[in-house]
């Protein structure tokens, strides 16, 4: 009897060290036709189980519009599945029932803590900007990525039971992405040809930028500036758009062109048709990095 108790008490000994007990813990369950399905889907459970945890933070610091919020649900579904397949020890045991797989996982919360301990910490040394300018829409967006993860980092730590660090950056960032980039608009004087053609892409930068009336030294500049080359039946126009910072430093340039068989007038009437819509095109490409 006493060998027995011996044996039971080294099997349950080598049982914790692989499966870990406690309060600690996250598990999930999973069936599958394999045993590498059952175990995606048990780690699928857990990552639910953290969501649930997750989303119910999102009424409590519902800042940005709803659509915004929706999509960093969904960015965080995978988020969570892809770290801890990664990053996280897991422990499993599966179990074959005939044709199908059933599986357990045990995570660490304390590991889930750690890990996105560091995550957050990485995110928020990732953001910088100048505070003297206003930002450009490009900026504005990777800043707006990096602000979602940071507050998934956030709302994971605190389903899990840890702390963050990062509430303070988190608001200030939130505070300054509440605010449309600043520009002001220079026109080249080519343009005393196109009105029609100012007017339209007026609108369309207006999409990207709080138009200012003058420049209050924060404000980004967006020169505009149409080149014609030629005439009577064979014209070439272009338009160049650059953008600076508040500093004078070119931040991007673009431009595109149309020749026709057409006179100088006609030419420039014919470029105006498309030309805003070109324009919006060529800004919205660069700002989502196409």
């Amino acid at each position: 009897m006493k060998w027995l108790l011996i044996c039971a008490a080294f099997v349950g000994l080598a049982y914790s060290a692989i499966n870990p007990l406690g309060q600690d813990l996250l598990i999930g369950k999973g069936v599958g036709l394999t045993e590498a399905e059952a175990k995606r889907n048990a780690l699928q459970d857990v990552s639910q189980q953290v969501l649930i945890s997750v989303s119910s933070s999102y009424e409590s610091s519902k800042i940005r519009s709803d659509s915004t919020i929706t999509t960093s649900a969904k960015l965080n579904t995978n988020a969570i599945s892809k770290d801890i397949e990664l990053d996280v020890e897991k422990f499993f045991e599966t179990r074959q029932e005939g044709n199908a797989w059933s599986a357990e996982v045990r995570i660490r919360k304390s590991d889930l803590i750690k890990s996105y301990t560091q995550k957050q910490r990485q995110a928020l040394e990732s953001i910088s900007y100048d505070a003297t300018c206003s930002l450009d829409p490009k900026h504005q967006r990777e800043l707006q990525s990096a602000l979602d993860m940071a507050i998934h980092y956030r709302d994971v730590l605190n389903a899990s039971g840890g702390s963050n660090i990062g509430d303070v950056k988190i608001a200030e960032l939130n505070r300054l992405l509440l605010e449309k980039p600043t520009a002001v608009i220079e026109y080249g004087e080519s343009f005393s040809e196109a009105k029609i053609l100012q007017s339209k892409l007026s609108k369309e930068f207006s999409k990207f930028f709080k138009v200012l009336p003058a420049n209050d030294d924060r404000a980004s500049v967006v020169k505009a500036d149409l080149l014609i080359d030629g005439d009577y039946d064979n014209t070439q126009v272009a338009l160049q758009i650059e953008l600076l910072d508040c500093r004078g430093n070119s931040i991007y340039t673009g431009s595109f062109d149309d020749r026709y068989a057409k006179d100088r007038a006609a030419a420039i009437s014919e470029f105006s048709k498309r030309a805003d819509t070109r324009a919006y095109k060529l800004l919205s490409a660069w700002i989502n990095g196409k």
